[in-house]
């Protein structure tokens, strides 16, 4: 059989061993399942986002460079897209594709969610009109997410290319133009700006006043834009308004946490990328168990079906994780 080309034929027979291999499968749709990289489906991307057109996909750890990235076949790329396909298939559940703006924004989310428990955003709400901005960066995208104060999703503002060619001047001034909209589109609706990721290094790097790692998040913000003016862009449209950059912290019911990829922030999750597949704590984003993938997955249905059992096993941890969760809290 030529695994190269006619893996992705579902016959009865790849059905029949599957079924045998993997049994029934786990169905619950409880643990999400985040795809990134070479599974992310490149048809997926906001097609109305036209600074996203360009953008590679993420590599899972940075391990594949963006050589590798632009030189695939068009028959390697159409393996990848089905590959996912037959993932789901052997899992029998859907599984979330991530671009990078897809990250951020659930980060973001994530991040809007302490807010609210920690009170900040309580403390900062005006009126229904009242948005709050997450400024962040990974891989090759800096992007500005924008939430209601419900933590809906409103709008999503990028430059991408940042790790590539672009200079660093081009960088400054491509989103000096960014903050312009967003401040011509939100003005002073914006009621708290939130960095953090790379955000968070930069600017401590540059000595401007960062949460202190692992330190209490306040409940009331008492830093501006204006304190934050050594990032160059953004700040300039928002001197006023109250800003803070955090990567990991303590919030007021005395857990340490770190923005992960759970939009509310609770919930074990499983990230599937090129190189690995992990178990993931909501808290603080940090692997419980991970797997290696093997070489081949990408052409090869035997390995797909070992990611598949790696999956469930990986499910099921999170299930006995999450039963032990409750009996602690009861």
């Amino acid at each position: 059989m030529d695994m190269t080309t006619s893996w992705f034929d579902l016959s009865t027979t790849w059905s029949d061993f599957f079924n045998f291999l993997l049994g029934d499968g786990n169905n619950s749709e409880t643990i999400p399942i985040l795809c990134k990289g070479d599974w992310y489906n490149e048809e997926n991307e906001d097609s109305e986002d036209s600074e996203e057109s360009d953008e590679s996909d993420e590599s899972d750890d940075n391990q594949e460079n963006e050589e590798n990235i632009y030189n695939r076949s068009e028959d390697t790329i159409g393996n990848m897209i089905r590959g996912r396909k037959v993932m789901e298939y052997l899992l029998k559940r859907e599984i979330t594709p991530l671009s990078q703006c897809d990250e951020l924004v659930l980060k973001s989310k994530c991040a809007h969610s302490l807010m609210e428990k920690n009170g900040i955003v309580d403390a900062l709400y005006n009126s229904t009109d009242d948005c709050f901005l997450y400024l962040s960066a990974n891989y090759d995208r800096i992007q500005i997410t924008i939430l209601d104060s419900y933590g809906k999703l409103l709008d999503t503002y990028s430059v991408c290319d940042v790790m590539g060619t672009y200079s660093h001047i081009k960088i400054i001034d491509e989103m000096n133009m960014v903050s312009n909209r967003v401040y011509k589109v939100y003005g002073n609706r914006i009621k708290l700006i939130v960095g953090f990721d790379t955000i968070y290094h930069l600017l401590k790097k540059k000595g401007s006043p960062v949460l202190e790692d692992g330190s209490s998040l306040p409940e009331y913000i008492t830093t501006s834009g204006k304190d934050f003016n050594k990032l160059i862009y953004l700040t300039n449209f928002y001197e006023d308004t109250p800003m803070i950059v955090v990567r990991k912290f303590r919030i007021k019911d005395g857990t340490m946490r770190k923005i992960t990829y759970t939009d509310s922030g609770e919930g074990y999750f499983i990230t599937l990328g090129n190189n690995s597949v992990k178990l993931v704590e909501p808290l603080k984003g940090n692997p419980i168990k991970s797997f290696k993938l093997p070489g081949d997955w990408q052409t090869n249905m035997i390995s797909l079906s070992k990611i598949a059992t790696y999956i469930n096993e990986l499910i099921k941890m999170a299930k006995d994780l999450e039963n032990e969760d409750i009996i602690i809290k009861i």
